[in-house]
């Protein structure tokens, strides 16, 4: 966070504490973005879940393994996403 005491603070200090608060801000609204598109995946995941059972899998199964798959995905897009805004606000700094 800022550093408001009463010693002297240098440029490049301050620029550390404006990228780390870039940082923290892309990532918590990057993580919102996809737990809510997830969250909204899972549902239909689920709602089409019964039809694995025609085809021989357990639907519990298969509605696990998927969402661990789409979990991972979600991290790291999640990851991605993250590194490519702070380096852009990073080039434009």
């Amino acid at each position: 966070m800022w550093d408001i005491s009463d010693k002297p603070v240098s440029w490049s200090e301050l620029g550390k504490n404006f990228m780390r608060e870039i940082e923290r801000m892309a990532l918590l609204k990057t993580i919102d973005n996809h737990w809510v598109e997830h969250i909204d995946a899972m549902e239909q995941l689920e709602e089409g879940i019964g039809l694995r059972s025609i085809g021989q899998q357990n639907p519990a199964d298969a509605y696990a393994q998927e969402g661990i798959e789409m979990f991972e995905e979600m991290i790291n897009d999640i990851k991605k996403e993250t590194i490519s805004i702070c380096y852009n606000a990073g080039l434009r700094h």
